[in-house]
This record gives C-alpha cells, structure tokens and sequence, in this order.
C-alpha cells in the first residue's frame, strides 16, 4: 500500500495476526511512522504475539477490527505492561499537565490486549499461571480516546493517569472512554485523571483474580493501595479524578469491592452497578462531590467478619444521588450493613433495601446534613455486625450539632429505628409493618432541649403502636393507640 497515505496497515510492515508469531518489533516501527506522518494505524484481525512493551506516542489512531476479533497476546515469560504511553515512567506521580512531553491526541480503538495471566479461564478448576506480573495499559496523557478490551493480566489492567494545575495551555485535557477490563491479579481499572474525563461505560470483573484453588483464602493488599483502602484489592479505583459517567457495572472482585474513590474528585453519574463483590459494594469517600442518579449493589458480600457494607457514601463534600437500591442474596451475604452514610451533605432522593432475611442494618446515619427523601427496608433479621436487632434505621449523632431530615418504612424488620444520642435538629419519620418480636424503637429518647421531631407509628404482630411526635416532648416507646 502507499505508506504516505493518511491510512496505513500494520501489513505494509510485514506484519500478519496469525496467532503464533512475534512481531513486536514491527508493530512498534508502525506505530512510530503513523504518528510521525499523521496517519491512522489500520490492524487485522486475528490475534499477535507481543514480547515486550508497546510505547504509544502523541498524536497515534490505532483501529483494530473489532475486540476480541483482533487481539494482542503476551507471550509466555513477558511480565510487562503491553501498551504504555510515552514517557509514562517520567510523569507518572508528579503534576505534568503542563509539562510539554506529556502526549496528546491518542485514539486507541478495537483491540483487545489478553495478559496471557490464567492458562484456562479463572472458573476452571484445573488452572495455573502463565505470567506472573504486568497489567495491559499505563497512559498518562490527555486529550485522547479509548474503546478497548483488557483481559487476563498479571497486573493492573487500565492504568489511566493525568493530574496538575489547569492552564490556558492544557485546557483541552479532556478525554472519552469506553473501558473493558476484566479477570486481573490486581485492579481492573486505577483512574488518576485526566479530571474532565467522558466515560460511555466502565465495564470491569473480576478484580483480584487467583486460580480456583486460591479463590477461597483471605483477601490480597493491593500492591498500590496497601492498607490505604483496607488491605483489599479493588475493581475500580478513581484516585483524584473521574468526571462524567453513563453506566458503571463493576462485577464479581474476588478480593476487594466493585468501586472505591481513593481520593477528592467530581463524579457525575447515571448509572452505577456494583454486583457479586466479596467485600463490600461501593464506597464513595474521600470528598467526592457531584450527581448520581442511580446507584444497584447487589449480591455482594462483606467480608470475612461482615464489617464491610454494601453501600459506603463518607464524603464530606456534597453528593446528591436520586435513587439507591440494594438487594442481600443469602449465598454470598456476610450480615453486613446496607447503606451507611458517614459523611457530610449527602442528599437522597428514594432508598430501598431488600434484605430477603438477612441480618445487618438497612440504613445507617452518623455524618451530618443527611437527608432522606423517601426510603423502604424489608426483612432486615438477625443480629448486625454492631451487636443489634437488624434496624431499618440506625441514627447515631456522634456530636450534638447535628442535623437529619429521614423518612423511612419498616416491613419485616427486627427493629423499625435505633436512636443513638441526640443531634441539635432533626426530623425523623419511621412507618413499620413488623413481625412478632420485633420493636420499633429502642436507643436514646429525645432530648426535650433539642429540636427534634418523631413520627413513628406501624404495627407489630398486628397491634398499632403510634407516637406522633412534635419539637421538644420525649418518646414513650410503649405508647399504644
């Protein structure tokens, strides 16, 4: 072909995706003349054999035929990263937004890069490793795109990294993603930026991948994170950025939960998923701040000793999310605590929990300015990780100055609302359909001092309990009417 056309193909450099041979060197004299004369880099399908690290220069647009159709796999003894951007290793850690060799302009598309980490898949009972360390992607750059496929790797599988002072020269550090990656010994994705980030989907599984026999032991410290996030191993990590998301599905972390904010950054959702994590769902802390629509965990466990909820929001920034929804499967569920927010300024439009029987608390509240619009728990039983009747709501005001507007329904849970302390304001409305035995209040009365207002009221076993409560007269739990 004309190699000084604007497309040109890996084939005018002698190279074939024939399943068996090595053509590192070849792709990598491809990759360098499409970026020099600004032409797109065409690949076939089929699947290559890679030695060593693919360097990816400013300014290159790699087109595959499509993932899973043309594939990248590392050969047997490679335990490196297969793409890494160019001078990744100078900028990674540091502030380099404005630092003029970072590279820009990358369209990476339609590949799929397969780690060659598990010999069979990670199911199978009859497995071993092949490589033992090295992820698929380490990117520090900005202003580029990605829509590729990240499989079976002995490392980190997307390691996507920009941060620095915005200035009139980076301003376009803007980028879009569409991410695939799934089965890797460490996370599927650690995400540092760049901050103004358009994501279409994040489709990641099966972080902390083991052979079947190891499936089962504790779980492994991210070789990143350490003890920073629990001493687990995570799907997802945003670690100081994100920026605008459609859909989040973050499934099956053998070691970890599905998605942890490492750190302060702006996170503007539509749709976030966190299903069959071992140990704990979501956690949305370190100051994250931004809109959430939706957010479904489901079927996660809470590790070993159940400490771990389904749902953690600790920001003490402000986050607003319109909807929650958390189902407990008793096969993997560990009596863990639902929905837990700790922080500061969190908005909640509606909440439900389907507990389906098992123990741990529906909603758990001790930050401050919480809000609540309009929640539901069912068949929250048996004894919580605290030592308590499983509650549909557990309020706890750490400090007087505190303030809560909560309206929740019981059904078929052991306790309707456990009250601990009393905050300086709150309004809280408990409505419960129980069960023989089950209470609905226990805790700390009101504090006739401070301006709190009760409407609990519901039956148990069929007789109405009823407290409708005003600012400033105490709780008599024993009220009947």
């Amino acid at each position: 072909g004309d190699r000084f056309a604007d497309t040109i193909s890996v084939k005018d450099f002698g190279v074939t995706f024939d399943g068996t041979t090595d053509y590192t060197v070849e792709i990598q004299a491809a990759i360098n003349f499409a970026s020099a004369n600004k032409a797109m880099l065409r690949l076939p399908s089929g699947t290559t054999i890679q030695s060593s690290t693919l360097t990816i220069p400013s300014g290159l647009k790699m087109i595959g035929e499509g993932k899973k159709v043309t594939v990248f796999k590392k050969a047997a003894g490679f335990n490196g990263v297969q793409l890494k951007s160019n001078h990744f290793d100078t900028l990674t850690g540091t502030d380099a937004l404005d630092n003029p060799i970072i590279p820009v302009s990358i369209d990476l598309r339609g590949f799929t890069l397969d780690g060659n980490y598990l010999l069979n898949d990670w199911k199978n009972a009859t497995n071993s490793y092949v490589n033992t360390s090295g992820g698929g992607v380490e990117m520090y750059a900005r202003y580029y795109s990605m829509d590729i496929d990240v499989t079976n790797q002995a490392g980190v599988g997307m390691w996507l990294e920009a941060t620095g002072i915005e200035t009139e020269f980076n301003t376009r550090k803007d980028s879009d993603f569409n991410i695939d990656s799934t089965v890797c010994k460490e996370e599927c994705l650690i995400y540092k930026g760049p901050s103004d980030a358009r994501f279409g989907y994040i489709w990641t599984a099966i972080g902390g991948a083991r052979i079947k026999a190891e499936q089962e032991l504790p779980p492994v410290s991210s070789p990143t994170y350490g003890a920073a996030n629990g001493g687990y191993t995570d799907n997802i990590v945003f670690d100081g950025a994100a920026g605008e998301v459609d859909k989040i599905h973050s499934w099956g972390c053998l070691t970890g939960r599905a998605l942890w904010i490492a750190s302060s950054c702006r996170l503007n959702a539509n749709l976030i998923i966190g299903e069959s994590s071992r140990y704990g769902g979501v956690e949305l802390g370190n100051d994250v701040y931004g809109l959430i629509s939706n957010i479904d965990v489901h079927g996660c466990g809470g590790g070993l000793d159940g400490s771990v909820p389904d749902l953690v929001v600790s920001t003490t920034d402000r986050l607003i999310i319109d909807s929650i929804d958390i189902e407990a499967r008793g096969s993997v569920d560990s009596g863990q605590d639902r929905v837990v927010l700790s922080g500061n300024f969190i908005k909640v439009g509606t909440l439900n929990v389907e507990a389906n029987g098992n123990a741990g608390h529906a909603l758990k509240v001790s930050g401050n300015y919480i809000l609540v619009g309009k929640g539901m728990a069912n068949g929250c039983q048996g004894t919580a990780n605290d030592g308590l009747p499983s509650a549909a709501l557990v309020r706890n005001a750490a400090f007087s100055n505190r303030m809560y507007d909560i309206n929740m329904m019981a059904v078929s849970c052991d306790n309707g609302f456990h009250s601990i302390n009393a905050p300086s304001h709150e309004n809280i409305t408990v409505t419960a359909d129980l069960l023989t035995g089950a209470t609905v209040f226990s805790g700390t009365v009101k504090d006739v001092t401070k301006a709190q207002r009760w409407d609990i009221n519901g039956f148990v076993n069929a007789t109405k309990v009823v407290s409708s409560n005003v600012v400033a007269i105490g709780f008599d739990p024993s009220t009947t009417a």
